[in-house]
């Protein structure tokens, strides 16, 4: 049966040593040394062979990796080389001769046009009847699952599409189902393959969605344990901890992903909010003037530390970032609100 996707471990990796691969090996050794002899007993034979060989060798995985390990697409060049093996092995067995000034179907022998078209009529069927399979994406991929279900690449691709799906459904609990349908075929993913870091922080950011928020960080956390060179993981992670009120939890993420992806205000502002909702306000103010320092100018880290100067009683500081805030933004509404409450005219 043809499948949308085959891939690991529906492919199960074996040992160059094994005796597949051994076997294998020599066959295809075997192969070329006959090709190499045919080439000046019988040059189509040779030449068939010989480009069936080097036109597999380089979908073979062996000298190189190729996309998804497995395909039909890899076998159209190899499958010249066999068509002219092909002719050659119909022309031997119903004693075809050239013909010099001929070249058409109706000069053929009769086996041979029989042959053709019962090869023609087979293909033709099985190619046509894939077409059953195939209403959307979805329809293909829901019909190959049970086919390749131990493919850890292929269900990945049923819940990311299944997941994508899910925003277009207006009613909730038929979008809940969907979504839970996605889990489902992540969860059997990393099930096959323990370390497959993309699905691990999609099935962290699947139980967000379902705001399942323990079940979302403790996910995030394996793909961190998979992979911690990627910063949003850990943005993940602190900005939970922060809608649970674990502020000193959420710190060192926050503070991680400023090291490493410090081009983006986020970070600066949820870190600068765990520490104000700690009452340590020097080192809030501190993240909003380092934001201020390294990215381009916007108005929202003045405004924040304008409203740590409001939380301590320092209107006069809270009034200057305002106002610094507005020299980049005039029409900036929440630094206009904030000067306002406190009773002070714009200037």
């Amino acid at each position: 049966p043809m499948s949308f996707y085959y891939g690991y471990r529906f492919i199960e990796p074996k040992n160059i040593t094994d005796a597949v691969p051994l076997l294998s090996m020599s066959f295809y050794f075997l192969l070329f040394l006959f090709a190499l002899y045919s080439l000046k007993r019988n040059r189509l034979v040779g030449f068939g062979l010989m480009i069936y060989l080097i036109s597999i060798a380089a979908a073979s995985t062996f000298f190189a990796p190729i996309p998804g390990q497995l395909g039909e697409r890899f076998l159209l060049i190899p499958s010249l080389g066999w068509c002219i093996l092909l002719v050659v092995l119909l022309s031997s067995l119903f004693k075809m001769k050239a013909a010099e000034n001929e070249a058409s179907v109706a000069a053929l022998p009769k086996g041979i046009k029989f042959a053709f078209s019962a090869i023609l009529c087979l293909y033709s069927v099985i190619t046509f009847s894939r077409n059953f399979d195939w209403k959307d994406y979805a329809t293909l991929t829901k019909h190959d699952i049970d086919y390749v279900k131990n493919s850890s690449q292929a269900n990945n691709l049923i819940a990311l599409n299944t997941m994508k799906k899910s925003y277009e459904i207006s009613d909730p609990a038929m979008q809940r189902a969907s979504r839970l349908d996605a889990l489902s075929h992540f969860k059997a993913a990393l099930e096959i393959y323990p370390r497959f870091y993309n699905v691990t922080y999609d099935i962290a950011r699947v139980f967000n969605v379902l705001n399942e928020n323990d079940s979302s960080i403790a996910y995030f956390r394996q793909a961190i344990s998979i992979d911690s060179t990627n910063p949003n993981p850990h943005l993940f992670i602190g900005q939970m901890l922060n809608a649970q009120g674990k502020f000193s939890e959420a710190i060192p993420y926050l503070q991680y992903v400023l090291r490493h992806h410090p081009l983006d205000y986020q970070p600066f502002d949820k870190l600068s909010y765990a520490y104000y909702m700690l009452k340590d306000y020097d080192s809030s103010i501190a993240v909003n003037r380092l934001a201020i320092k390294m990215l381009t100018p916007q108005p929202s880290p003045y405004i924040n530390i304008a409203r740590v100067y409001i939380g301590i009683n320092q209107n006069d500081s809270a009034r200057v970032y305002l106002q610094q805030a507005l020299n980049i933004n005039p029409n900036e509404p929440s630094a206009q609100q904030l000067l306002r409450q406190m009773g002070y005219p714009r200037q």
